[in-house]
């Protein structure tokens, strides 16, 4: 008999996979890959090409737009490509998600477009673009 889903499931680390997994699971119980241990540790960090940084501590979800953006942008004009809610990053005890917040002008991990596609598991070394203006590498501390 399948068991039932709880908020507290953790997703497997392969991307291809994706299975939830019960919160005390050490490895996948579809394809056996291992689940990191305490993700919930971890502190976000958001990497521009300029060498600035913005975390996102355990715990919380933080929204981004064109105000908080626009101090990593090449130029203040660029800012206006992107949506004042553009995206959201999830920091829980189940590990890090990016989510794109309807915007117009599209987020995209690591080359796939996520707008309209809900919740998506955020790792290690991850590229996000964000309106097809800047370019985000995502890293964990």
């Amino acid at each position: 008999m399948p068991r039932s889903s709880s908020s507290q499931d953790v997703v497997c680390p392969n991307v291809a996979c994706g299975q939830l997994n019960p919160p005390d699971a050490k490895f996948c119980e579809m394809c056996g890959a291992a689940i990191a241990a305490t993700p919930s540790q971890k502190v976000g960090i958001l990497c521009f090409p300029d060498g600035s940084e913005l975390q996102i501590q355990p715990g919380t979800t933080r929204i981004y737009g064109r105000i908080e953006l626009a101090k990593y942008l090449p130029s203040q004009t660029e800012a206006s490509w992107i949506s004042r809610k553009h995206f959201s990053i999830t920091n829980d005890d189940t590990g890090f998600y990016i989510q794109d917040d309807s915007s117009l002008n599209k987020t995209i991990l690591n080359g796939e477009e996520i707008t309209g596609k809900g919740r998506r598991p955020l790792r290690e070394g991850d590229e996000i673009e964000v309106a097809g203006i800047v370019k985000i590498r995502f890293a964990t501390r």
